[in-house]
């Protein structure tokens, strides 16, 4: 535990112990039997510290808004099955993305859009096997043809409006203008939940709905690869 805080502080990754992220929660840190951990080796001050430090929970991002489908949307984004992306109306080819990594990137940071995530949670799924510097210098190249990729009139220097970026910490834009099929299928099954008992008819009617937009697995061969 000694060992893991310092190493933590050292490469400014406290967000591993501040809350369960892509690679879990580790050790169930979260938990009590962490903390008692921690005060019998006297160092329950530097878990403090480490894991506010690195904590994203106060990072101040705005809040999603809610889904209106009659909305004229930037971005139309389907996760059920392959990952597609229409952009103005104009589907986003293979080569349009022009590199597989900045794809994969996008579905991961779909994926966590409703929690930050720390840019090196990023580069341990999409370069495993590369050292820091290299994973870095590729995350780097990835995210700059992402976000042309997403914004093509996008102008230098200029914010992106679909990827936050707070320090290390990224996310998907949720007050952006896009849609998202895997929300709006959320929306629609919960809808069918509440006319249930009330009107059995409009809640199969939703359901079919829901049922229509399900093109196969969530991010079909784009996470499971990672």
């Amino acid at each position: 535990y000694r060992t893991l805080c310092a190493l933590c502080r050292e490469y400014h990754c406290g967000f591993l112990l501040a809350r369960p992220s892509l690679l879990g929660d580790i050790a169930n840190f979260s938990t009590a039997p962490f903390v008692m951990e921690a005060r019998r080796l006297g160092i329950s001050d530097t878990v403090d510290k480490t894991i506010e430090a690195g904590s994203t929970s106060r990072l101040n991002f705005p809040a999603a808004p809610v889904v209106q489908m009659e909305k004229p949307y930037k971005l139309r984004i389907q996760t059920f099955g392959e990952l597609k992306v229409w952009r103005e109306g104009e589907l986003v080819t293979p080569s349009g993305w022009r590199r597989e990594s900045s794809r994969q990137l996008f579905a991961l940071l779909l994926a966590t859009r409703h929690e930050p995530v720390h840019k090196d949670t990023l580069l341990y799924y999409l370069w495993p096997e590369s050292d820091i510097l290299a994973a870095s210098r590729n995350f780097k190249v990835a995210l700059s043809n992402l976000m042309i990729v997403l914004e093509p009139d996008r102008q230098p220097r200029q914010a992106c409006s679909f990827i936050q970026r707070q320090g290390t910490v990224y996310r998907f834009n949720l007050s952006a203008e896009y849609y998202l099929d895997s929300d709006e299928f959320e929306s629609l099954t919960k809808q069918a939940l509440s006319w249930l008992q009330q009107n059995p008819g409009e809640a199969k009617r939703l359901l079919q709905k829901a049922i229509a937009l399900y093109q196969g697995d969530y991010l079909n061969c784009d996470l499971q690869n990672e």
